[in-house]
């Protein structure tokens, strides 16, 4: 008799069923913004972790070594990396300031009376 929940390679959560993860993910999906924001930091956070290790290469491989084709891969890559890591930066800032404005909006809708909603009465 074969187990009730077999765990496969291909699980997002090893023992964790489908329904399981679509109920998990349906408290995931109303803040689904915060969560690219999110990922999208990390990413750009990646992006300045490369750049001193490519430093790293650019002084070791190319300059010490003499390899000056080396030195100019790993120069232009330093460039390319700077330049992504300068618009993904931008693009955090300006998603975290949608996303920081969502909970002013909504506090905005709860702060109105329900007498704002009405039309004025012609006197």
């Amino acid at each position: 008799m074969p187990p009730e929940n077999p765990v496969q390679d291909t699980d997002l959560v090893p023992g964790a069923s489908r329904s399981e993860l679509a109920w998990l993910f349906g408290f995931v999906r109303p803040h689904r913004s915060s969560v690219i924001g999110l990922l999208l930091s990390l990413l750009a956070c990646a992006l300045v972790l490369v750049q001193p290790y490519l430093t790293k290469l650019m002084i070791d491989d190319g300059l010490l070594a003499g390899d000056f084709e080396r030195l100019l891969e790993v120069a232009i890559a330093l460039l390319v990396v700077g330049f992504a890591s300068t618009a993904l930066f931008g693009l955090t800032r300006y998603w975290h300031g949608l996303v920081g404005q969502g909970p002013v909006r909504h506090e905005g809708e709860c702060l109105r009376s329900p007498a704002d909603a009405q039309p004025p009465v012609p006197v």
